[in-house]
């Protein structure tokens, strides 16, 4: 399943990634590494986001 970002909003999460995780674990990220990350996040959270928003449509 591919992101559905465009390129700058995709350059956008990475950096806020890379901040957050500097910020917050004190871990560098490439930006690579952050983008490995993103398409891991994207992966897993995904299908609940969209099974969300379907079981949300079918209530109202």
């Amino acid at each position: 399943m591919s992101l559905p970002l465009s390129k700058e909003q995709k350059a956008e999460v990475i950096r806020s990634s890379q901040r957050f995780f500097s910020d917050k674990l004190e871990l560098e990220l490439s930006e690579l590494q952050a983008e490995f990350l993103l398409e891991y996040f994207f992966q897993e959270i995904a299908p609940f986001a969209y099974n969300e928003g379907v079981e949300d449509a079918q209530n109202t």
